[in-house]
């Protein structure tokens, strides 16, 4: 963000409240931190526009952006109830990684100890939604809400950051509430409450009730007129029919009637009835004026009846009696307790946010394999066990929707840009024309030249042309157990390559236990399959502009150092995708994979290899490379020591080469019809510059987090995998000695 955005949006926000002042106060600091300060690689810290929004539309915490994550290994699954407890402290710390336009980056990042990727479904009451998306997409990972639209994976792999707390953010409701006052039957009391016409229950028109000249204007006897001028009476008519509710009407009728014994009998009669006299008044310019019975009636359009209910209905203490129509409880209605009974059994299975928009949206996403059926069917089981009668799916279902909460249904990501220009009014759509019909080209442009690769690399051989994505997370075990559900499960990763030249995919897959997803993994799995495809000349990619994993300095020290040590490799070009419009050939494998894993259970991480390969039979199976943590290399340390690429504009390019015969130059694009732009990456040292080496990233497995080791251990120790392995006639007995062994 440009020093005038930074003056615009203080100049806007400097008369507000004071803790408006605070965030100002801290973004100007991070402005100035932004103009002097590089990061650890050089690299100077961006921000992104997306702050100025969230500054101007949410002031509930200090910070003006979501926290980012620094965090680039698995993250833990808590059960809502145990996520409930979880202690909260904050640290900053700083990442080297370059992030692209759609990210909203802030140097303060917040870290957790052991991060909690599902938040507790907090109980009705609670604060709302502030936003949904329908691009969600499920992901066990609670990775940072800076991602781009377009990335399938998104996360920090900043090894700098330090440990800082998770905070138990709560799961809100549902936004969409019953809105009683829209019912029809109670637009229909309205209306006959305020005297307008309206349909009844058995659709008869009933007319509107005007205020009429009163029927006793030519009896003198009270001088109604003379006390209630038609002016006064037609104030007191509205003021009357604005009492929406019918106890107010009532208890206007009680304080202008007064009932006083009779004086004298007229008639002869012995069993007469009528025991009082009633006087009726109307109050006019705080004094109550008398009037007779008709001007009464005729001035608030009120029966006989109406009037004696009313005075039947007043207390000995001159208080109405609250009409008790309606008010009964249902004899068949559940007891609170039965009721809770339900929101625990919603509570115990784990959520996670949403993959795509969790910065927008604080909904909450269910196991995918899980749906209200099997829900309500674990819960039957669950009453029988307690011996208590359980609900119908449709009262579970209607819990159900107090929360938050969804399931995961892969979907396409959608183009926020696109998004807002359909959602503009006229005037708005023509100021943004100009910048829509830009991005608009630069999709364009960016499908262009995919496809120009795709027809070149069919016609040469050495040329190698393909995109690459990194899969939502693969949790494991998966399968149709019920306990299973309630368990925090071991994440699996799956890189995905497809060759646009000859149709090959190739999937890289390796669990927590063995690396994160981060730069370093990306940059390992790309470099080692370049490497082996020896007879190349020319190398092209594209991928998403996810700045943690691809779209950074460490991904581009990977390109420079495959392109030096390769036999035959000349010229490597790395083209990303419009922020948004990412789809590929990666995406449509993705797909097949969850679509062939829906209803095959998955014990082992191993599992998951097999589904990958049935996902495609022709024109070939998909490939699968099993990584360990001693296939992953350390590109960040490599990049620190031998590299500044503090100059490269990250977040703006769109097309990134590197030269064989230029070591230390790179060269780039700001757009696709425009021309290369130079920058020399070669670190300056003082003395003999010393020769670096391509280090390992890890010298062993990487730990589990305690509350996951103990779920896994608990599904080795109550048979869950081995009945998965019965039910599916492979290996049990394999399976819980390769978790074990995993586990240890």
């Amino acid at each position: 963000m440009s020093s005038v955005d930074y003056k615009v949006m203080y100049n806007k926000m400097k008369n507000v409240t004071s803790r408006t002042q605070k965030i100002m106060d801290f973004v100007r600091s991070e402005h100035e931190k932004d103009e002097g300060s590089m990061n650890q690689n050089g690299n100077t810290l961006a921000k992104d526009r997306g702050d100025i929004e969230i500054c101007e539309t949410s002031l509930q915490t200090p910070n003006i952006t979501d926290a980012i994550s620094d965090i680039d290994g698995p993250q833990e699954t808590l059960s809502f109830a145990e996520s409930q407890n979880v202690s909260t402290t904050e640290s900053k710390s700083t990442t080297d990684e370059n992030v692209n336009d759609d990210q909203a980056l802030s140097s303060t990042k917040i870290a957790a100890e052991y991060p909690v990727d599902n938040d507790p479904i907090t109980e009705p009451g609670s604060e709302s939604d502030h936003g949904a998306s329908s691009s969600d997409n499920y992901d066990p990972e609670n990775e940072s809400s800076s991602s781009s639209s377009s990335c399938s994976t998104c996360s920090s792999s900043s090894s700098s950051s330090e440990d800082s707390s998770q905070e138990t953010s709560k799961l809100p409701l549902k936004r969409k509430k019953k809105n009683i006052g829209t019912w029809k039957k109670n637009i229909r009391k309205q209306k006959r409450l305020r005297g307008e016409a309206y349909i009844s229950v058995k659709n008869i028109e009933k007319p509107a009730r005007p205020l009429l000249p009163p029927p006793c204007a030519a009896k003198p006897k009270h001088k109604c007129l003379q006390s209630v001028s038609e002016e006064n009476r037609s104030k007191i008519y509205v003021e009357f029919r604005r009492l929406s509710a019918l106890d107010d009407q009532r208890s206007f009728i009680i304080h202008h009637v007064e009932q006083i014994p009779k004086k004298r009998i007229t008639r002869n009669l012995e069993n007469s009835r009528r025991e009082n006299t009633c006087n009726y008044f109307l109050t006019v310019d705080g004094q109550k004026m008398k009037v007779c019975r008709e001007f009464f009636m005729s001035t608030l359009k009120v029966t006989d009846s109406f009037i004696r209910i009313s005075l039947q209905k007043r207390s000995s203490t001159g208080i109405v009696e609250k009409d008790r129509r309606g008010k009964h409880t249902p004899a068949n209605k559940l007891t609170d307790d039965c009721l809770q009974i339900i929101r625990d059994h919603i509570l115990t299975f784990p959520a996670v946010e949403s993959h795509y928009c969790r910065s927008s949206s604080k909904k909450k996403y269910l196991d995918p394999t899980l749906n209200l059926s099997i829900m309500h069917n674990m819960y039957k089981s669950l009453c029988e066990e307690k011996n208590i009668p359980p609900v119908s799916l449709e009262k579970y279902r209607q819990v159900f929707k107090e929360y938050n909460v969804g399931f995961f249904k892969p979907k396409k990501d959608q183009c926020k840009i696109c998004l807002a220009q359909k959602n503009m009014t006229g005037e708005e759509k023509e100021a943004q024309e100009e910048t829509f019909q830009q991005h608009l080209k630069r999709k364009e442009s960016a499908r262009k030249t995919r496809n120009e690769d795709k027809l070149e690399a069919k016609d040469n051989s050495t040329l190698i042309a393909f995109n690459f994505d990194l899969e939502a997370v693969l949790t494991t075990p998966k399968g149709a157990a019920g306990q299973i559900f309630y368990l925090r499960k071991l994440a699996v990763y799956n890189l995905t390559i497809y060759n646009i030249g000859n149709q090959d995919g190739i999937c890289y897959l390796w669990d927590e236990t063995q690396g994160k997803r981060g730069s370093n993994e990306i940059a390992s799995c790309i470099y080692e399959y370049v490497l082996s495809n020896t007879e190349i000349k020319k190398g092209r990619m594209m991928s998403d502009g996810c700045g943690s994993q691809q779209k950074n300095s460490n991904f581009a020290a990977m390109c420079m150092y495959l392109i030096s040590v390769h036999p035959s490799l000349k010229i490597i070009d790395h083209k990303f995708f419009e922020t948004g419009n990412t789809e590929m050939e990666c995406d449509s494998i993705h797909s097949k994979i969850e679509q062939k894993a829906k209803h095959v259970p998955v014990y082992i991480p191993e599992g998951w290899a097999q589904g990958i390969r049935d996902a495609r039979m022709k024109p070939r199976p998909f490939e699968v490379k099993s990584r360990s943590f001693d296939d992953f290399y350390d590109f960040k340390e490599y990049t620190a020591q031998n590299f500044d690429m503090s100059k490269i504009p990250w977040r703006k390019i769109c097309w990134i080469r590197y030269l064989k015969s230029d070591k230390t130059e790179v060269f780039y694009k700001i757009g696709f019809d425009q021309e290369f732009q130079e920058v020399n990456c070669k670190k300056k040292f003082r003395g003999r510059p010393k020769t670096v080496e391509l280090k390992k990233a890890y010298e062993c497995e990487l730990p589990i987090a305690k509350p996951k080791y103990l779920d896994l251990q608990k599904m080795c120790s109550d048979l869950t995998i081995e009945e998965f392995g019965a039910k599916s006639g492979q290996r049990p007995n394999l399976s819980k000695s390769r978790f074990r062994q995993i586990l240890h």
